[in-house]
């Protein structure tokens, strides 16, 4: 096997395990940024109703 051949089957694995773990981080990101999602739509308090209150419906 060839000093060239050698360098390049290890750039390539290099290149897979940076794929890798730039994959990982980006899912443990999107994890992460979806839980405080889920946990801060538990926090807020319900939207009024649109027009509750606002109009009245009545017939004379």
């Amino acid at each position: 096997m060839t000093i060239s051949a050698m360098m390049n089957a290890q750039t390539q694995q290099l290149q897979h395990t940076v794929s890798l773990s730039i994959l990982q981080s980006s899912l443990q990101t999107q994890a992460a940024a979806s839980i405080h999602m889920l946990d801060k739509m538990n926090e807020t308090s319900p939207a009024p109703h649109p027009y509750a209150g606002k109009q009245i419906d009545w017939k004379a």
